[in-house]
């Protein structure tokens, strides 16, 4: 009869909708799992320099990863990847990694998401994801390091994030060079910023260096950097960029009064990130093409190039991580 072939077919289709069945995603603001984490995101949004974005090692409307990447994503389209994830114990909001993926142009690797604490990860609404004989399978490639209970999945009606709002509350003018700031560039050997005059309390030191700097390959050192130990956040904006595109490559070196100098580039931190630089809001392509780079880096709309090691968030237009290494190391909020 007509109705048992309805019914049978009916059936079929739960059968089929239950095999793929992926939890749906809230906004990230109503995200029950951060909120058990104990991470606000309006407290994000209100006290740390990156917003939300301070959850991300990569944070971009598009990126690709062609090099080791250290780290947690957060793309509207991600080109292409390795085996992304973060490992190594490092001054991170959290201990393991939240990821965001809207669209995807190439499949994953099945050894992504390698963070071995936890792997929080939401999909975009166009992305094929299924769960079968308790497995994930992505595009048809099976993570090997995600569970079920791991996968979200944008609906119709919600997106995880929105990446224009975000982009537009991080474009911000420059800000004056705080008061008790001491810099010194005439010596391209011995060339440094010092905050450690800067009132005790301040909650974002702002910082003034000329882009020459970066484009020169000698070491540029911050001191005074355990003077913030307790949550301010040093601000470098990055003045007299060039138009067209450039290349950064200087080494940066980060000093700490108790005796941790040069902290390294490394999976593991044993200082907390409190260093952002601002490259303006320019659409050019910055080429980190030499040296190595310490603390976040902020262009929302321009392209990086990483071919060299970078520690901290990236975030930006277009993020290639194509060198080197990217290690996550998010900047603490006040």
């Amino acid at each position: 009869p007509v109705s048992n072939h309805l019914e049978k077919k009916g059936n079929l289709e739960r059968l089929a909708l239950s095999s793929n069945n992926v939890q749906p995603a809230t906004s990230i603001s109503d995200d029950s799992y951060l909120k058990k984490l104990g991470i606000d995101i309006n407290d994000l949004n209100a006290n740390n320099v990156l917003k939300l974005a301070s959850l991300f090692h990569i944070f971009a409307n598009q990126a690709s990863l062609s090099a080791d990447s250290n780290g947690n994503l957060a793309v509207k389209t991600l080109n292409g990847s390795n085996d992304f994830g973060t490992r190594g114990d490092s001054y991170n909001l959290t201990s393991g990694d939240i990821y965001y993926i809207q669209q995807l142009a190439k499949n994953l690797q099945g050894n992504a998401f390698r963070n071995k604490t936890f792997n929080h990860v939401v999909l975009g609404k166009d992305v094929k994801v299924s769960i079968e004989n308790n497995k994930v399978l992505i595009n048809g490639t099976t993570m090997n390091n995600l569970k079920p209970d791991d996968v979200y999945q944008d609906t119709n009606e919600q997106t995880y994030i929105d990446f224009s709002d975000v982009f537009k509350q991080l474009v911000n003018a420059s800000t004056p060079q705080s008061k008790g700031v001491i810099s010194h560039y005439d010596d391209m050997n011995n060339r440094f910023i010092d905050v450690s005059e800067v009132a005790t309390g301040t909650q974002t030191i702002y910082v003034n260096v000329p882009f020459n700097i970066l484009s020169a390959s000698q070491p540029i050192r911050i001191k005074g950097i355990s003077h913030l130990k307790n949550g301010s956040t040093i601000v470098i904006n990055v003045t007299n960029i060039p138009k067209g595109d450039q290349n950064i490559s200087t080494q940066v070196q980060l000093d700490y009064d108790d005796g941790t100098n040069s902290l390294p580039n490394s999976e593991g931190h044993s200082e907390p990130n409190h260093v952002l630089w601002n490259l303006g809001t320019g659409g050019q392509t910055f080429s980190f093409s030499s040296g190595r780079f310490m603390g976040s880096v902020l262009a929302p709309n321009a392209t990086i190039n990483a071919g060299v090691n970078i520690d901290g968030n990236i975030v930006a237009n277009i993020v290639n991580i194509a060198g080197g290494e990217s290690h996550r190391w998010d900047i603490h909020p006040q």
